[in-house]
């Protein structure tokens, strides 16, 4: 074999070491297919990114103040309880967001906020529909403004009422149990609770209710005449939310 010929086949030699190296890698793994892989992956995860957002912003639903109601039962106890009065108290702004899907409730979001300042106590409206006696101009202004006060919701420190959650379990056809954080009197507690929920082409309804301590929200509940005539402290919320999507 002459010189020349050894020379070439040399340098074929090379070459093709230099192809095998540079498309397998040093641990003889094929470049090219991970990187395909990579995006491949990273085009399925935007993919269901997408549809997950697309998801949500068709079930999200905002309050509707006009057609929604939150009640407050407060009852009346002590030996001289015969001298007091029930009450209910309306919150007069109730604002929030609803994200919910009848066939998918893991999506489940709820945002209600009540400005502590909008709730009016024993309006004449509302005694008449709870069966309630009927209390003089002044009684009622003195009682708005000790619900308001600082030895009770002190709404000026704590100007907001809140719930939040995003958890939902279905129970029946339209029955659930709402868990979430209610925060009252600048004290949050986890509560969980029966709720009915419904839906029409373009809104949902939200209704149920629960009770709680004053106690368990740093509130003491009002007493006067050293004890004889007092409030429960045990409380009774009603609510029924209506909610329209958003356009």
């Amino acid at each position: 074999m002459t010189l020349l010929n050894r020379i070439i086949i040399a340098l074929i030699s090379i070459g093709l070491l230099a192809v095998g190296f540079f498309a397998f890698g040093e641990n003889g793994i094929l470049k090219s297919s991970q990187t395909k892989i990579t995006k491949t992956s990273h085009k399925k995860v935007k993919g269901l990114n997408k549809n997950a957002t697309s998801a949500l912003e068709d079930s999200t639903f905002t309050i509707s103040q006009k057609n929604s109601e939150l009640i407050v039962r407060l009852y009346k106890d002590g030996i001289a309880s015969a001298f007091a009065h029930d009450h209910v108290v309306r919150a007069g702004d109730v604002s929030g967001k609803v994200v919910f899907k009848k066939e998918r409730p893991e999506l489940f979001e709820m945002l209600i906020k009540v400005p502590s300042e909008s709730l009016v106590a024993d309006s004449e409206k509302d005694r008449e529909k709870y069966n309630l006696s009927s209390l003089q101009e002044d009684e009622r202004k003195e009682i708005n403004k000790t619900m308001k006060g600082s030895e009770q919701l002190h709404v000026e420190k704590y100007p907001m009422i809140r719930f939040s959650s995003n958890k939902l379990e279905k129970k029946g056809t339209d029955n659930y149990t709402l868990t979430g954080d209610f925060t009252l009197h600048g004290i949050t507690n986890k509560i969980a609770l029966p709720v009915t929920i419904t839906t029409e082409k373009n809104a949902v309804n939200i209704n149920g209710e629960f009770r709680f301590l004053q106690s368990d929200y740093g509130i003491e509940p009002y007493s006067t005449g050293w004890g004889a005539v007092k409030n429960k402290d045990e409380v009774l919320l009603l609510f029924d939310l209506y909610a329209t999507k958003n356009k």
